[in-house]
């Protein structure tokens, strides 16, 4: 069966199951989030292991919109396994059953697990459980530990006969379909909860915050429907950054090349420079010299230049400070096949850091044959050029443009909440536009808000008042949705069928900011910041449609088109 039938026959057959979830709640929406990659994951692994039943539905309840998110972009995660966010997964629930991930196919059970939210709306996920072979829980104590997956080196799923309890083996076994949200049937708006405390009641309603004199205030300014920007006092601790120059000793020896080098490089406050040929060369400048006077003195090893990027995933890997943003300049001056076996090394271990991959070529352009390095090691994203080649400007321009882009590297560390309990599905803070808001974000930018007024914001662990305004800020708008897109840019050139599952948002966003720019154009303050937005919108829709085969249409679009041709 083909991604495009067994999601219409999903759909078929949910409208089925959504029958039976009592009395207690209404399915408000269905958001389906299996993708194509995904699904055909599912169908190697339903082949590979033995078709002892067939997959079945669960459910699962999460603790909340982070770990929600969480599932629905990387997929489950073992107890004990490297989140791609770079911590350890632990066990929350306990592992009475077995070490694994746990489902059911009780609507109920999995209620049980799922979080609250300010009306007791909950959301829970509807899951393909491939069984393979089944072992059944009997409830007698023991120690099941699945060793590559099997379960006594027998079995892939462990269950109860009635299905309440799926202890899935792996993470493979068990893949999210689509994310359902629950609207209780009674009505809690109109009810007063509260929680005895020390012998006081306190009105769950109501967040524990309350004013108290000089309290600082956090500004939102409306973009669009009940999604503003953020204003905040610059208060953040800054990271440093670490660049590493990857370039090859032809490149370095060319007397037109050589004068831009020298002086990209001097103007990096820290540097280690990598030079290669046959041999590998390297030298740490941390004097800010040049780099032609220490050319001659090096320190060699065999190795081409994949070679050398090993070895500088390597070194970032093994730094364990994590003090740095590692922005790694790759000059490339010849044509290379692919960098996969880095990829394959590095992938998983290198999520724990922050990385920036530039990849400079110097007469070659392969960028379509590189582009899963960048997208798939690094793990810093903000606008700038996919690539950066000599057909478009010689090396003078292309190290500016670099800089430029390096003076806008988000390194600076933020932590926003909803207080407790008035965080609300659906609402919250947009970080990413594959994901839903969340409630709790930590981010190197500023996300957009998303949901109606609410008095509090808590800002890495300060509360700060909040003062809502309809007047869009122009330059935060813009520079909030340039990021934003550039970080969808490299989710949609790996499968483009997201696009059309988030057109919806996209075409909001940026209707929404057009239309209020048009207000904007007689104010001599913002044009520098439209015509940053309307050039770099145009370079990162340009790389979808190019690397993505992504068309785009509609109103908006039309919109953009003719701002290039606006007499203002």
């Amino acid at each position: 069966m083909s991604y495009k039938n067994f999601i219409t026959e999903s759909h078929k057959h949910l409208d089925r199951y959504l029958l039976q979830f009592g009395e207690e709640y209404i399915v408000s929406d269905v958001n389906y989030v299996l993708t194509r990659n995904k699904f055909d994951s599912l169908c190697k692994i339903s082949k590979r292991i033995n078709k002892t039943y067939y997959p079945v539905l669960s459910y699962h309840g999460t603790r909340n919109p982070s770990t929600l998110n969480s599932i629905v972009k990387h997929g489950y995660i073992m107890p004990g396994d490297l989140h791609p966010d770079g911590y350890v997964c632990c066990i929350h629930h306990g592992n009475y059953h077995g070490d694994g991930i746990y489902s059911s196919g009780h609507f109920d059970i999995a209620g049980w697990y799922s979080f609250l939210d300010k009306y007791n709306c909950i959301q829970i996920i509807i899951n393909i459980v491939v069984l393979g072979k089944v072992q059944m829980i009997d409830d007698v104590p023991g120690v099941y530990v699945p060793i590559n997956g099997l379960y006594s080196n027998t079995y892939h799923t462990r269950i109860k006969p009635d299905l309440s309890v799926i202890v899935s083996g792996s993470e493979e076994y068990i893949v999210p379909l689509c994310v359902m949200t629950m609207v209780p049937k009674t009505n809690y708006k109109k009810c007063r909860q509260y929680l005895c405390w020390n012998g006081t009641l306190h009105n769950l309603k109501e967040t524990c915050i309350t004013d108290r004199p000089n309290m600082p205030i956090v500004i939102l300014n409306k973009i669009v429907n009940d999604i503003y920007t953020i204003t905040i006092p610059q208060l953040l601790q800054t990271d440093k950054l670490r660049h590493h120059i990857i370039m090859p000793l032809s490149v370095a020896s060319e007397l037109y090349i050589i004068n831009s080098v020298s002086n990209f490089i001097e103007s990096l406050d820290n540097k280690i420079l990598w030079l290669y040929d046959k041999n590998t060369y390297k030298y740490i400048l941390s004097d800010g010299s040049s780099y032609q006077n220490h050319i001659l003195h090096h320190k060699r090893w065999n190795g081409e230049s994949f070679n050398v990027l090993d070895r500088v995933f390597d070194y970032i890997t093994k730094d364990n400070e994590c003090l740095y943003y590692d922005v790694i300049h790759l000059i490339i001056n010849k044509p290379i096949d692919t960098y996969q076996h880095i990829i394959d090394k590095y992938g998983m271990v290198i999520k724990v850091k922050k990385t920036i991959i530039k990849l400079i070529y110097v007469d070659v352009n392969q960028y379509a044959t590189h582009s899963s390095l960048k997208n798939k090691l690094q793990t810093v994203h903000y606008y700038e050029k996919l690539y950066h080649t000599t057909d478009d400007g010689n090396m003078n321009s292309i190290f500016n443009t670099i800089l430029a882009e390096i003076g806008n590297i988000p390194i600076s560390k933020i932590h926003l909440k909803i207080p407790y309990p008035n965080g609300v599905i659906g609402e919250g803070y947009i970080n990413n536009l594959t994901t839903n808001p969340d409630w709790d974000v930590r981010c190197n930018s500023i996300p957009l808000y998303k949901g109606q007024y609410t008095k509090y914001l808590v800002i890495n662990n300060i509360p700060y008042k909040v003062i809502m305004l309809d007047d869009m800020n122009v330059s935060k708008a813009t520079l909030s949705m340039i990021n934003l897109l550039a970080k969808f840019r490299n989710h949609v050139m790996e499968e483009n069928s997201r696009y059309k599952r988030y057109e919806g948002i996209i075409t909001l966003l940026c209707g929404g900011i057009l239309n209020r720019i048009e207000n904007e154009l007689d104010n001599p303050s913002s044009i520098k910041y439209i015509k940053r937005f309307y050039q770099y919108i145009s370079s990162i829709l340009s790389d979808i449609k190019t690397y993505a085969n992504v068309s785009f249409e509609g109103k908006w679009f039309d919109s953009l088109i003719q701002m290039k041709f606006s007499k203002k």
